[in-house]
């Protein structure tokens, strides 16, 4: 958007509260993690001018002072929308692989991770807010405005509470039909498109069958993919889908 500098202006992420409090001309100090990150690492020391959101979408130029508080630029506003949300569901994995999933997931523009158990995994998630926190790392590296929400869920696949508006397709080795047979006519009837991730083991013959009678399977590669990368594969072709189906509507 005209004015608004998102490639070249750092991004920092505020709670709802603080966004709201700073827009209304409080100067807010600016909170220790952030401060780190911009004096320590990045060792910006003087005024400079930042970008603010809420991790939804909105955002509006402010200024970092050299007192280290947050106050606004300007009265200009900022949102962002996307016509549909791309998600993950995803057995737990182990914590370095996991990390990285969450990394490069949120680069690639995901808006929603659901972590579920399964029987041939033994990595259950840790805490949300640790996860979350890599999130909003990748988010202030790729100038990305939407944090992706995170939620974990202990019932496992065929306990999960699917939903009639989105889309859901996962990944099987077997299939022999590819994920390029996805097009952006499949996603018409929908608000959202989710991947259906498998453990690093693997589904069971029972997790399996029940992804079979449910929901589309697609081959994502001629290789044995990954958890995180078959992840990053799927999630990489939904937002193409997506472009697509924006042009469609065009």
């Amino acid at each position: 958007m005209e004015g608004l500098d998102l490639r070249n202006t750092l991004l920092i992420f505020v709670s709802p509260e603080d966004f709201i409090s700073i827009r209304s001309g409080n100067r807010l100090k600016l909170d220790p993690e952030n401060f780190h990150h911009i004096r320590t690492v990045l060792r910006q020391v003087h005024e400079l001018p930042v970008n603010l959101s809420p991790g939804d979408g909105r955002v509006f130029r402010a200024i970092l002072t050299a007192d280290n508080k947050l106050v606004k630029a300007d009265d200009s506003l900022y949102t962002f929308s996307r016509s549909k949300r791309v998600s993950l569901v995803n057995p737990g994995i182990k914590r370095k692989n996991l990390d990285l999933l969450i990394q490069k997931s949120t680069e690639v523009g995901v808006d929603a991770i659901h972590f579920i158990t399964s029987q041939y995994q033994n990595h259950p998630v840790e805490s949300i807010e640790k996860l979350r926190k890599t999130a909003l790392s990748a988010c202030m590296q790729s100038k990305n405005l939407f944090v992706p929400a995170m939620e974990k869920h202990t019932k496992g696949i065929a306990g999960f509470p699917f939903r009639d508006d989105v889309f859901y397709f996962w990944g099987d080795p077997d299939e022999k039909v590819g994920i390029d047979t996805l097009s952006d006519l499949d996603l018409e009837p929908y608000s959202e498109i989710c991947f259906i991730n498998g453990s690093e083991g693997g589904w069971s013959p029972t997790e399996a069958e029940f992804l079979k009678n449910r929901f589309r399977s697609v081959r994502l590669s001629d290789n044995v993919l990954r958890s995180e990368t078959a992840a990053l594969v799927a999630l990489f072709y939904s937002k193409l889908l997506i472009r697509e189906s924006q042009k469609s509507d065009s």
